[in-house]
């Protein structure tokens, strides 16, 4: 999940959903936003903003609302493609594996979402050659120089 700031920033009384530039194209466009409730309704959270603007022993909320979502919210970007070349036999690089995590690539490559985890879309070349790669963090056969756990 994440947690999502407590701001209503056109004043409907619910709260707003992050927007921001996700991509990194320099234009906050469809791919950008988030529907983090379910609700169907993107740039808007189902949740009143009154209801979560306090803690329940009067204080402000600065920490935000906790949802309960299985997207990547992060504004980083996942690689094309990761290259290692003059790596010394013997050597591995070591990647942590979110696939099965419910983590999001954010279809960034090819506008298929997988839920492959962070470098669900990512190429991994092993190889010298043009086609001497594999896609995500859980190759079938050779890995070459790269350990996913």
């Amino acid at each position: 999940g994440v947690w999502v700031g407590v701001v209503d920033e056109n004043k409907d009384g619910f709260i707003d959903e992050p927007l921001y530039d996700r991509n990194r194209d320099n234009i906050v466009d469809e791919r950008d936003l988030i529907d983090l409730d379910g609700n169907g309704v993107m740039g808007e959270t189902s949740f009143k903003y009154e209801e979560h603007l306090f803690n329940g022993d009067g204080t402000r909320n600065d920490r935000g609302v906790y949802v309960d979502v299985r997207i990547n919210v992060n504004v980083t970007k996942p690689p094309e493609y990761i290259k290692i070349v003059n790596l010394d036999e013997g050597y591995k690089i070591k990647i942590r594996d979110t696939a099965g995590q419910g983590i999001s690539d954010g279809a960034w490559y090819d506008d298929v979402e997988t839920f492959g985890g962070f470098f669900g879309d990512t190429k991994f070349y092993y190889g010298t050659g043009e086609n001497d790669y594999f896609v995500g963090t859980r190759p079938t056969g050779e890995t070459g120089a790269f350990v996913f756990n």
